[in-house]
This record gives C-alpha cells, structure tokens and sequence, in this order.
C-alpha cells in the first residue's frame, strides 16, 4: 500500500524503538527517558527509520507527541500496533 512500511522481524530488531507506556511514560530502547530526553535522542536519528510502539491504553496525546518529534526530525516512524 502507499505510504505504509513494512518491517521484518530481522530488520525492526536493527531499528530504534520508542514504547509509550499505558500512563504515558517514554521509554527509549527499553530505558525509561524524560520527553526531554527522548528528543535529543530522537534528533539524533534525523533521517533513519525507527518504530513507535505505544501500550494499547497509551494517551493518545504522548502517542501523537512522538510522531510529531519524528515529523520534525524527519525520522521515518513506523506505528507498531499489537494485533491481539
């Protein structure tokens, strides 16, 4: 489909991830950060892919915030959603 990426399991474990927590906590690469934080990291991936795995009861407004991070740095963020 256009403008939808594709990720295999090989390549998604090569790929930087950013988990919203069910209570809107970041966490980088499995490390908890401050927002602060996750956007001085996320601006050092400017122009690289990276996933964005929020916790299905993730506020909306955190997931929202992390892809805007990813828009303004120009990071190819590939919304991950659990399908159970």
């Amino acid at each position: 489909m256009p403008g939808k990426s594709s990720v295999s399991s090989a390549s998604k474990s090569n790929l930087k991830d950013v988990t919203i927590t069910k209570k809107g906590k970041f966490l980088f690469d499995k490390s908890q950060v401050s927002e602060s934080k996750l956007r001085t990291k996320m601006k050092g991936l400017r122009g690289e892919k990276m996933t964005i795995s929020p916790d299905p009861n993730a506020p909306i407004e955190s997931v929202a915030k992390v892809m805007d991070y990813a828009r303004q740095y120009k990071i190819e963020a590939i919304l991950a959603a659990d399908v159970n």
